[in-house]
C-alpha cells in the first residue's frame, strides 16, 4: 500500500498484489479473477504472514487478523466491504445414544464459538 496507496473504492484494488486462498471464490466476489493473486496458498496462517511481510493485501477471516490489525501489524482497508459468512456444521451418525466423546465435543466446540467474536468486524488500531 505504500507504493500504490491505500484503496477506497474496489476500481482501487485492480494495482494492488493480493495473497489468496487457492480455490475460494472470494477475489471474484470483488470482480477480480483469481489470476489477480501475487500469491496463492492452501493456508490460511501462511497468507496472514505473507501480508504482515508485505506480499499484498489478503481476504482473511476477522478472527484471524483480529490481534495483527489491534497491534497495528496488519491495516484494515474497505471496512465497508464484507464478504458473506460460512456456516460450520457437526454431523455424526445416527445414533439412539451419542456417544459422550461426541456430545462434549459438541458441548465445547458450541461454548466455545459463542463465547468468541468470530465473525466480528476488528476494530481500528
Amino acid at each position: 500500500m505504500a507504493r500504490r496507496g491505500v484503496p477506497r473504492a474496489t476500481e482501487d484494488l485492480t494495482s494492488h498484489d493480493f495473497v489468496a486462498y487457492r480455490g475460494l471464490k472470494h477475489l471474484g466476489a470483488l470482480g477480480l479473477p483469481e489470476k489477480h493473486a501475487h500469491v496463492l496458498a492452501d493456508d490460511m496462517l501462511f497468507l496472514r504472514e505473507a501480508a504482515k511481510a508485505g506480499a499484498g493485501i489478503a481476504l482473511l477471516p476477522s478472527f484471524l487478523a483480529l490481534a495483527d490489525v489491534t497491534s497495528g501489524q496488519l491495516v484494515r482497508v474497505m471496512p465497508r466491504y464484507t464478504l458473506s459468512t460460512t456456516s460450520l456444521t457437526m454431523l455424526h451418525p445416527r445414533a439412539q445414544h451419542v456417544p459422550r466423546k461426541v456430545s462434549a465435543f459438541r458441548d465445547f466446540l458450541i461454548d466455545f464459538l459463542q463465547a468468541r467474536p468470530l465473525s466480528a468486524p476488528p476494530s481500528p488500531s
